[in-house]
């Protein structure tokens, strides 16, 4: 086995490690070990992009052998005594540093940009058949640990390569799993938000944010969507709402997964998901003007239809308008290019987007999707020019 085989066998252990302590395993350290591995955050966010490019074994150390050639990556792995004071080795772990400047009543705002991305993960299962129905055909799929550690490992690697300052995931069973897929990106995710809806062996929408997590509503237990007929349904999926000031810049971010557009059935569903969505989101401006109010998701609808109409009379932005879909296309169904995944913005002072290059798609060579999923990831840039805001 050589050095890159190595790295990739330990960073796999460390991710089994860390799996079995996300899923409630007791998370003591080998009797044999005298060491306690910690992951802490990675590097400068400048630097992820590059090295998400290379294989994920060589973002890695091995404590035990480490090649000559290795470049160092002192952030990411270390290894410290178990009686070690993890306040002093990695602060941010256990007290979120705020990132904003307290100047009396207002906020100083750093100018620059700010990343939102949405990814739809597809059908991310681990490997416990919680529904009982886990045989081919059937909607819950089983993995190996192998190959669940694989998964984890390509799709953390993608998170990286997209390199937001907030993101939203679809189609993740678990907070568990969301959790590792945080660690493994290595871009110092630390606010979390998982929006289970409580059914098992079922999809749900995460967001992750590097900045100061606020506020987390969930809004699918409490909303009552009424369709054009009159009668009244719920979202499909939780619409997740996360408050997060990124340097400064106070971000509110929705991350929605509207009801699946393949079944005709479905549209006036959808429809009344857009609406309220939107209504929801126009709320949260009201009572925060300062902030950038954004939706991301699979809304599972093109940029002329229904839904997204909804978002349009409301006030949204549609990041993809003006650009080719073949450019920024999401997902393929049968032949046709379509775009369903979205990020949608409601206008903000001292922040703007270009709509020519702001928008940014991310895909696998050669594939439609993105680390084997169905679905490409779009990313989306605001620039803030720095005024202050209170």
């Amino acid at each position: 086995m050589d050095s890159s085989d190595t790295r990739y066998e330990f960073l796999k252990k460390i991710l089994w490690f860390t799996m079995l302590c996300l899923g409630g395993v007791a998370c003591s350290t080998p009797p044999e070990q005298e060491e306690m591995i910690l992951i802490v955050p990675g590097p400068d966010a400048g630097d992820v992009s590059d090295m998400a490019q290379d294989s994920a074994s060589d973002m890695v150390d091995s404590a035990a052998d480490v090649p000559s050639d290795m470049p160092a990556v002192p952030d990411m792995i270390v290894v410290a005594d178990s009686d070690a004071d993890l306040t002093d080795m990695a602060p941010d772990l256990v007290e979120q540093e705020d990132m904003s400047v307290d100047m009396g009543s207002e906020v100083v705002v750093e100018p620059g940009p700010r990343a939102v991305a949405s990814f739809n993960v597809e059908l991310f299962f681990d490997d416990v058949c919680d529904s009982g129905d886990c045989e081919e055909g059937d909607f819950e799929r089983l993995y190996s640990m192998t190959e669940l550690s694989d998964r984890i490992l390509e799709t953390g690697g993608a998170i990286a390569r997209l390199n937001a300052d907030v993101i939203v995931l679809q189609e993740v069973e678990k907070s568990s799993l969301f959790e590792s897929l945080a660690m493994t990106s290595m871009l110092g995710y630390e606010g979390l938000a998982f929006g289970d809806t409580g059914r098992t062996g079922s999809i749900h929408v995460a967001i992750a944010t590097r900045g100061e997590l606020l506020e987390v509503k969930r809004h699918r237990a409490n909303t009552d969507l009424v369709l054009e007929d009159g009668s009244t349904s719920r979202f499909a999926r939780e619409l997740l709402e996360v408050h997060t000031r990124v340097d400064g810049a106070y971000i509110i971010v929705f991350g929605a997964h509207f009801i699946s557009k393949y079944n005709p059935s479905n549209t006036p569903r959808r429809v009344a998901e857009a609406r309220e969505a939107a209504r929801l989101a126009v709320e949260a401006k009201a009572a925060h003007p300062e902030a950038l109010v954004v939706i991301a998701g699979d809304l599972n609808d093109t940029p002329d239809s229904e839904p997204l109409l909804e978002f349009r009379q409301q006030g949204f932005h549609v990041t993809s308008d003006n650009r080719l879909v073949e450019d920024v296309y999401t997902n393929v169904y049968g032949f046709d290019l379509q775009i369903i995944d979205h990020i949608l913005y409601l206008d903000a002072e001292g922040v703007t987007f270009s709509e020519s290059d702001g928008l940014e798609v991310f895909r696998d060579d050669g594939a439609h999707g993105l680390a084997g999923s169905d679905h490409a990831a779009p990313k989306a840039v605001f620039t803030w020019d720095g005024s202050p805001t209170n």
